[in-house]
């Protein structure tokens, strides 16, 4: 036979209290007890290597003249990063890059393209210029630049 048990509201309650203040009391008759308890903690934070490319703004077609393209990369490797640029299409010649503006960052020709490199982290906003041999009668072309990221 099954016999519940009800209890007032004050006396639930000093139930309840004593149910929580005996792991507490456990614990500082412990530490009084004269022994000493000591611990250590060591704490290694790792920080991943990181290189995000948060823009990359350039026309969506390529036309005669001067096209800029705008790169915001951020990084926190202490070496800095590489961009390769490269051209998708063979039949377009003539390829010349500048940077218009960017601090830090320096760029090299290679055989494929270019290499856009920064030393040092930080938040790097690069301002490009590409010209390319065009004739004007082609119909625009779809934007030819691809942009890969890479650490140093």
């Amino acid at each position: 036979m099954k016999r519940w048990i009800r209890l007032s509201s004050p006396v639930l309650a000093l139930v309840t209290g004593l149910a929580t203040v005996c792991p507490a009391a456990a614990e500082s008759m412990l530490a009084t007890s004269g022994q000493v308890a000591s611990a250590r903690l060591t704490l290694r934070v790792v920080i991943p290597a990181m290189v995000r490319l948060q823009e990359d703004s350039h026309p969506l077609e390529l036309a005669p003249g001067i096209a800029k393209q705008k790169l915001v990369i951020q990084t926190n490797l202490k070496q800095g990063f590489c961009a390769a640029l490269s051209v998708d299409n063979n039949d377009l010649t003539g390829w010349q890059l500048r940077v218009a503006a960017g601090d830090g960052v320096w760029l090299q020709s290679t055989h494929e393209g270019y290499r856009l490199c920064s030393k040092g982290p930080g938040h790097h906003t690069v301002h490009l210029e590409h010209q390319f041999d065009i004739d004007p009668a082609v119909t625009p072309r779809p934007w030819p630049v691809r942009t890969e990221l890479a650490s140093i």
